[in-house]
């Protein structure tokens, strides 16, 4: 089911995003507007019989063919009890289903690659698992890992199949943590805590060519965002040595297949103090953030970013609305995709999540949605400039 937004005619712009001007949905920013046509794909919806007893959606992941990918809680207390699926609009495919095997929990965020294969944390058996709709295949275990580590955090799965992770050992706090990559080679460490001066490391992005960005804490308690090279060179992306970034924490990356990474940083002893950034390697750029006068924002998700440096985030405005954004390349100033408040499949939103993974080439965008008249899913807006 589709719901439609177009730029080009001010009347149907009005109509269907009631509230949002006209320059605000459609601004390059900095320059000409260009014309811009949305279209909203239904994924996964509580009135789909697959979904008529899931509590929550968790934020979807979406490949270049327009495939998203996610799991639903079954029991909205226990947020690792649900289901994997997969779907481009009609009928969804389950990947892996918890509740009727031997895998225990899932962790709430997967990732899928080009070829449709979607890759997933499975906790209760601290295992890494692939799958596309038949039989899952076991990426890596305790007894595979090196150093007999557990696997940790959500995976990264490139188009090729590979899969970088994290593990950690047993202890508290862990005293050992590496990042890890299966490849038809095997399972081979990328990087440990103890080179580079690391205390611990964190979740992982991978771009086609292998090269991983990741969190990272130091031996000195300073949290950064690095990024190893295929030939096994790290290098900072943000941290406290960043010019105006001193005191900040960093979130969980992405990264293109230019190597370009973006990220959310939030001050520490001022957590309305966020940003938007990208970089490769120097000072990182701001995409946008809650400080300056002009800013319309006061906090920020995690953010997303495709090939051609388009960069979106989950973005809540000063008066009170959420939005999902674009900084589309040329442009200063984010655009809407869409808010709370604005019509979608018959009834208007009032309720959005967005955040890693879930933007592709063709500026497909995967969201959940919660609607006046009750619905709750999966959405993918289809953006056309």
């Amino acid at each position: 089911m589709r719901s439609r937004f177009s730029c080009r005619a001010a009347s149907l712009a009005l109509t269907i995003f009631a509230g949002l001007s006209l320059s605000a949905g459609c601004g390059g920013g900095g320059g000409s507007t260009p014309s811009m046509n949305v279209t909203f794909t239904r994924i996964a919806d509580k009135s789909m019989s697959e979904f008529a007893a899931v509590d929550r959606f968790d934020l979807p992941s979406i490949n270049g063919a327009g495939t998203a990918a996610f799991q639903v809680d079954v029991t909205f207390t226990n947020f690792l009890a649900g289901a994997i699926y997969k779907g481009s609009g009609g009928a969804v495919t389950k990947i892996a289903d918890p509740t009727a095997g031997a895998l225990g929990g899932v962790d709430d965020h997967v990732t899928i690659n080009d070829a449709g294969t979607v890759a997933f944390h499975a906790s209760d058996v601290t295992s890494i698992f692939t799958g596309s709709g038949g039989a899952l295949t076991l990426v890596a275990n305790t007894s595979q890992v090196p150093g007999g580590l557990a696997p940790i955090g959500a995976p990264a799965i490139n188009a090729v199949g590979a899969v970088a992770f994290a593990g950690t050992n047993a202890a508290v706090p862990p005293t050992d943590t590496r990042l890890f990559l299966k490849s038809d080679a095997g399972i081979t460490t990328l990087q440990q805590t103890q080179a580079g001066g690391f205390a611990s490391l964190g979740n992982v992005a991978m771009n086609d060519s292998g090269v991983v960005a990741f969190q990272g804490m130091k031996t000195d308690a300073s949290q950064g965002v690095y990024v190893r090279s295929a030939a096994g060179v790290v290098s900072v992306i943000a941290d406290i040595n960043t010019p105006g970034r001193n005191g900040f924490s960093f979130g969980n990356p992405v990264i293109n297949s230019g190597g370009m990474v973006a990220l959310r940083a939030i001050k520490n002893s001022q957590v309305s103090s966020q940003a938007i950034l990208v970089g490769s390697g120097g000072a990182p750029t701001t995409v946008a953030d809650t400080t300056s006068v002009a800013s319309p924002f006061v906090s920020f998700g995690e953010p997303s970013i495709n090939d051609n440096g388009s960069v979106a985030f989950l973005g809540l405005e000063r008066d009170g609305t959420k939005g999902v954004f674009v900084l589309f390349p040329g442009a200063s100033t984010p655009v809407p995709i869409v808010k709370v408040g604005d019509a979608m499949f018959g009834s208007s939103v009032v309720q959005l999540d967005f955040g890693r993974n879930a933007l592709n080439n063709a500026n497909q965008l995967a969201f959940i949605y919660a609607l006046q008249d009750g619905s709750i899913g999966i959405a993918v807006a289809n953006v056309q400039r």
